[in-house]
């Protein structure tokens, strides 16, 4: 009986492209790569919190540069890409999902850092600034001077809707801090705190606490958060007013005007800042858009701005250098 002839098996073995390397612990370990595959590769050791840096395959280096944090290092000592957008969490309150401040608000049900809310007052922001040299934590905190609305959140910004009569707060998150405007939302609005206020000017005293830090009006407008020996930390840029008539080709805010800033200290760790808008530009009757018409819609904005570092809270200017070893 004929026996049937074993079955052909045929193996093909393909061939497997190695996945290309996009870093490297060190210039030379990056160079080798870069020049073996034919594509840049990061030197790890050369990143930091605003700069990534590449050897070429011809032995150049490239390093992007940017004016705001780009990522920073976690508790574990990882590094962390930054993302502002804003995102509830589960303890009630909001934060930005990746931010080397910590950055924490008000959110649905809880104040800024867990904070309650209540109708004397609500924490609205908390900055966790990095220790000292004791390693003591260090803390700014931002309040509102009654019960806020939960956010409306939109990317970057939290939008607190009716915070008083009137009036939205709003704040958004930033690379090395955050914003906060207080938006006077129509003519209705403009005309009751100009009315309220009497002979006086309109303002807004916004309650301030610290750890580790003491609130300091400077001479420019700005304040400071300075530590024990003076040395200042963090601080809010100087406050300014704008309405909503912008530059047709810039997109730039047209009428500007100086905020006025005063602190008072209520005891250790806590102050009080009073906001003061210039009243005759607030109610000026010939810039477009303030007629004593309350059928007219208007809206101003007064901004402070936190920065809490020494850099530039913007995160869009880049600059690449290309340096070739000699």
């Amino acid at each position: 009986m004929a026996q049937a002839a074993p079955p052909q098996v045929e193996v093909v073995t393909a061939a497997v492209k190695p996945k290309p390397v996009t870093s490297a612990a060190d210039a030379v370990s990056a160079a080798a790569s870069a020049r073996a595959q034919g594509a840049r590769v990061e030197v790890e050791e050369l990143r930091d919190e605003f700069s990534t840096t590449w050897v070429n395959p011809d032995g150049s280096f490239t390093t992007q540069a940017h004016a705001g944090v780009q990522r920073f290092k976690d508790a574990k000592g990882s590094w962390r890409n930054v993302d502002l957008n804003l995102v509830e969490r589960s303890d009630g309150t909001v934060g930005a999902k990746s931010h080397p401040l910590g950055v924490s608000l008000a959110g649905k049900t809880k104040g800024a850092g867990g904070g309650a809310k209540g109708t004397a007052g609500t924490d609205l922001m908390v900055v966790d600034e990095k220790p000292g040299k004791d390693k003591s934590p260090r803390q700014v905190v931002l309040g509102w001077p009654g019960k806020l609305p939960a956010p409306v959140l939109d990317g970057t910004r939290a939008t607190y809707k009716d915070a008083a009569p009137g009036l939205d707060v709003v704040v958004e998150s930033r690379r090395s801090g955050f914003e906060q405007l207080t938006v006077i939302r129509d003519q209705a609005a403009l005309d009751a705190l100009v009315e309220s206020a009497g002979e006086g000017d309109v303002s807004w005293s916004l309650p301030v606490k610290t750890k580790g830090l003491t609130a300091r009006a400077e001479k420019d407008g700005s304040v400071s958060f300075v530590d024990a020996k003076e040395v200042v930390v963090s601080r809010f840029a100087v406050p300014v007013a704008w309405d909503g008539k912008t530059d047709e080709k810039s997109g730039e805010k047209v009428n500007i005007s100086p905020v006025g800033v005063t602190v008072a200290q209520k005891g250790k760790g806590q102050a009080v800042l009073t906001l003061t808008p210039d009243r005759q530009w607030l109610t000026d009757p010939t810039r477009p858009g303030c007629s004593r018409s309350r059928s007219t819609r208007t809206t101003r904005r007064v901004r402070t701005r936190t920065r809490c570092s020494t850099r530039t809270c913007s995160g869009g200017t880049r600059m690449t250098r290309r340096l070739k070893p000699s």
